[in-house]
């Protein structure tokens, strides 16, 4: 008998369980789902339909559902399928292809032929980026065939505790997935032989927390053995090696993304995968990687920041297909991988050219490689389906080369290739993606494919010509931001791209009106800054985003028709605009972003209407006086500058309310306990200039990471901050005295108390209560007299400015980037000992007493961007040859100086105003880059900056 169609199953089915034509309201889903694993199979829908009639418990259907599938899907498999499939169910889902059937054939001996048999009988899928998926009611019946029969996975929290008690249930494990933060047992060793799989989460654990389980855990994952394991998947791991019990022979997939590791593990030779992405502990692979690992497929070392290099033996992985290294030097060995698909080098700056590809290749990434000249194309590479080479400024390969040895291009990125006049992409018809953003010189583009899905052209000031002769069809993102002098009208691009889901033309000045009839596919509409913009109409109902901000002309905005899917809206700056916003709130009621700012004729808005509500953004809207009607799913309110609101409407608990920045709302009638009440949530609350705000108790407020209560003059203590904080600033606020830190403040990165000049915290408390500050400003403090450094070791900017009493710093950090000691005229000693490598800006205006020499502080910080010694009447000469990277010199008032040479040729601004005595300006380098020369008052000087290059720069 033929299979039945849909609504013929549902009939036959229906009236053999309920015997009437539709199901009861509580069972419709449930027997959806049942009709469809019948597959329409009318002696299916018969004996299932007459086997549930007069049975009203769903937990019933969804045994008798489970069952059914288990008998057409899962019962007809074979050992080694079955098994696979139970492993998928429990731990695979999401992870790719290629890695799961690495597993697969480490565990049952055959990869793809167990996958494709899978995927055959509708087990699993594969989705656009090639990872598993399975069906919810497939990955339950599988579950539920562990649980209630096999036994020998674990994967949820409350069962694996249960396992880690009972070590007779260890052994027997296949797979286990446990949480970081769980009660490890003290066994003196945990043996697990039959362990395929591990897996650990680093759970969400207080510091009391972690610290109580730390040893108990360090004992159980060093002391376990797992001599079959195949798969360990471990993040943030806080081991510097690997423990040695996990160092299985056997292993194939080894995922170990954020850990502390500082070496690779030893021999694994089975392995395929290793992921050590974001390990910023490694600094060097002490062992040959091609010798320990030969099998290797995949190896990533993206984000590996301390990374100096890879050695030569990688030449030896002659079957890796994938390869991420980042910030790093490339062995030249890496060009003669036979088998290599995927290539991803972003940010080597040492790699300066790349040959001997192999034809095999199907993704090369080179973003931010910007040394890259030389790109050896000779050979073709047929398989080459993406390409991205943002930022390689010095590569010296025609476009016409690369589209000739890659016509299988799908993606293209040559972002900021400022040296790109023109591209003919006529070679190219499978291209679906083209980025060329801020290719300042490219003037036209032509011959696009009908494939083409993505062109972005953002910052592409010059583009002139883009010949749309042609329908592009495909076409779902247009991107031309800024590209100014386009000579193609709106009403051409929106016939050209009938299916358009992405628009950006902000920046276009001339854009008068839009009209959007031909594009019913938009989702998102940017017209950013289109100053000449009037009017907007034909929105398509499918729209999810309008950004408008800066558009300051927009009268007409048609919302005659409602936007039902309509998400996020941003009118910041169209005070134009003849929309109320009561008409704005009816035409958008799934909004989750409303964008209102400098709508100075807004006075009152009401959001009954949006119960959606994510972010609402109303800064500087200074009619506004009232607001009401919260949704409860608010997560962000900016009002800062809104300075004539009184009432905000907070009667309602704001649960999911995490940032609230009130800055400068001085008429508003809501005390501070009222705010901290009602939004417990709260991580950033901004309350600067509130003149009238005395105290401040954050008591209910565990989760707040920015505090911002800058200039609140009235302002005397505050107290029971959350060691969640981050950010504290309170610059200018005068009186504060009282600021609560008996408490530690471990995650405190950023303090500025510029101006707090009676506060009675010494600084020794302040160093000591927050060891990772980041940043620390205390400038204006006119009381203090020295400050050791030497327990902040993450210090990176320091601002002491105006400390008129400060005689000495001493211990920087060698991670400090800037340090200004700006008119802090008493400054004696500063403690350069150390070297400085990242130390980009010193400023020590007005530092007249200080007892180090100029060239000791060139000595120590050869990175310096920018160096300000204004001021100093005794600096007679300076030699700036250490300083390559300099762009900003500031020597105002040096009256004794007569010689300045070895100017870098990074340099941009040179300040001399008033240095009298100057007679010789070294300009025997070409200045390329500068752009402000200040020379007023310099009368003895006898080199004319004409000579250099006359009208690069301005002259004072």
């Amino acid at each position: 008998m033929p299979e039945l169609d849909k609504e013929s199953s549902e009939r036959l089915f229906h009236w053999h369980a309920f015997l009437k034509p539709d199901a009861p309201a509580h069972l419709k889903r449930v027997s959806q789902d049942v009709i469809a694993a019948c597959k329409g199979l009318p002696l299916s829908l018969k004996v299932i339909g007459s086997h549930l009639y007069g049975e009203s418990d769903i937990s019933l259907w969804e045994g008798s559902l489970r069952q059914l599938l288990r008998i057409s899907y899962y019962d007809p498999l074979r050992g080694n399928q079955k098994e696979a499939f139970l492993d998928i169910c429990c731990f695979l889902i999401g992870k790719h292809e290629d890695i799961v059937c690495m597993f697969l054939e480490g565990c049952y001996g055959t990869d793809q032929t167990i996958l494709d048999v899978l995927k055959s009988r509708s087990l699993v899928s594969t989705d656009a980026e090639g990872r598993i998926r399975v069906h919810d009611q497939l990955r339950d019946m599988g579950r539920h065939i562990v649980r209630e029969e096999k036994k020998d996975r674990v994967w949820e929290e409350e069962a694996a505790n249960d396992v880690l008690e009972d070590g007779r249930r260890l052994s027997t494990l296949r797979g286990l997935s446990i949480n970081i933060g769980m009660c490890f047992p003290e066994n003196d060793v945990a043996m697990c032989p039959k362990l395929k799989i591990l897996v650990v989460n680093n759970g969400n654990m207080s510091g009391t927390d972690s610290h109580r389980h730390n040893s108990s855990r360090r004992g159980f994952l060093q002391k376990v053995r797992c001599r079959n394991l195949r798969w360990l998947t471990w993040e943030n791991a806080s081991f510097e090696h690997l423990p040695p019990g996990l160092c299985s022979e056997k292993l194939r997939v080894l995922d170990l993304p954020g850990s502390n590791i500082s070496e690779v593990p030893a021999a694994l030779p089975n392995l395929q995968f290793l992921c050590l992405r974001r390990c910023e502990n490694l600094k060097v692979l002490s062992k040959p990687v091609g010798t320990l690992m030969p099998s290797l497929r995949w190896f990533n070392l993206y984000g590996c920041s301390q990374l100096e290099g890879l050695d030569s033996s990688l030449g030896k992985l002659t079957d890796l297909r994938t390869l991420y290294l980042s910030e790093c030097r490339v062995p030249s060995e890496i060009a003669g991988l036979p088998c290599m698909q995927g290539l991803w080098l972003q940010d080597c700056t040492s790699l300066t050219a790349l040959s001997c590809l192999s034809t095999s290749l199907q993704i090369l990434i080179l973003n931010g490689s910007c040394n890259v000249e030389r790109l050896n194309l000779n050979v073709s590479l047929p398989n080459l389906q993406k390409l991205c080479l943002s930022g390689c400024t010095k590569l010296k390969v025609s476009p016409e080369a690369l589209l000739t040895s890659a016509p299988s291009l799908r993606v293209l990125n040559l972002c900021e290739s400022g040296s790109l006049k023109s591209l003919d992409c006529e070679g190219l018809p499978c291209m679906q993606e083209l980025w060329l953003e801020h290719c300042t010189s490219l003037t036209a583009l032509s011959c696009l494919s009908t494939s083409l899905q993505i062109l972005r052209l953002n910052g592409s000031c010059n583009v002139e010509r883009l010949i749309l002769n042609v329908s592009l069809p495909n076409l779902q993102e247009l991107c031309l931001s800024r590209c100014t002098k386009l000579k193609v009208s709106p009403e051409a691009l929106v016939t050209s791209a009938p299916s358009l889901r992405v628009l950006n033309l902000s920046g276009w000045g001339s854009l008068k009106s839009l009209d959007c009839e031909g594009l019913p596919c938009m989702q998102g509409l940017w017209l950013q800054d289109c100053t000449s913009l009037t009017a907007l109409s034909c929105l398509s109902t499918s729209l999810q985003i309008l950004i408008l901000n800066g558009s300051c002309n927009v009268e007409r905005l048609n919302l005659n028709v409602s936007l039902p899917n309509l998400q996020k809206l941003c009118l910041s700056g169209c005070t134009k605009l003849k929309v109320s916003p009561e008409a704005l709130l009816t035409s958008g009621p799934s909004l989750r972003v409303l964008n209102l700012c400098e709508s100075g004729s807004l006075k009152s808005l009401d959001c009954e209407g949006l119960p959606c509500m994510q972010e609402l953004w109303l800064q500087d809207c200074t009619w506004l006086t009232a607001l009401s009607c919260l949704s409860t799913s608010l997560q962000i309110l900016i009002l800062n500058g809104s300075c004539n609101v009184e009432r905000l409407n907070l009667n309602v608990s704001l649960p999911n309310l995490q940032e609230l920045c009130l800055s400068r709302c001085t008429k508003l009638k809501v005390s501070p306990e009222a705010l901290v009440t009602s939004a417990a949530s709260l991580r950033k609350l901004n309350l600067s200039e509130w003149g009238s705000l005395k105290s401040l108790d954050c008591e209910g407020l565990p989760c707040m990471h920015e505090l911002w209560l800058y200039d609140c003059t009235s302002l005397t203590a505050l107290s029971c901050l959350s060691t969640s904080l981050q950010i504290l600033n309170l610059n200018h606020s005068c009186n504060v005295e009282r600021l609560n830190l008996n408490v530690s403040l471990p995650n405190l990165h950023k303090l500025h108390l510029s101006g707090c000049t009676k506060l009675k915290v010494s600084p020794e408390a302040l160093v000591t209560s927050a060891p990772s500050l980041r940043e620390l400003s205390l400038s204006g403090w006119g009381s203090l007299k020295s400050l050791d450094c030497e327990g902040l070791p993450c210090m990176q900017e320091l601002w002491l400015h105006d400390c008129t009493s400060l005689t000495a710093l001493s211990c920087l950090s060698t991670s400090l980037q800037i340090l200004n000691l700006n008119h802090s005229c008493n400054v004696e000693r500063l403690n350069l000992n150390v070297s400085l490598p990242n130390l980009h800006k010193l400023h020590l205006s007005g530092c007249t007493k200080l007892k180090v020499s100029p060239e000791a502080l060139v000595t120590s910080a050869p990175s310096l961007r920018e160096l300000s010694f204004s001021g100093w009447g005794s600096l007679k000469s300076l030699d700036c040859e250490g300083l390559s990277c300099l762009q900003e010199l500031y020597l105002n008032g040096c009256t004794a100086l007569t010689t300045l040479s070895c100017l870098s040729m990074s340099l941009q601004i040179l300040s001399l105003y008033g240095c009298c005595n100057l007679e010789r300006l070294n300009l025997n380098v070409s200045l390329s880059n500068l752009q402000k020369l200040s020379l007023r008052g310099c009368t003895r000087l006898k080199t004319p900056p004409e000579a250099d290059a006359p009208g690069r720069f301005a002259i004072q």
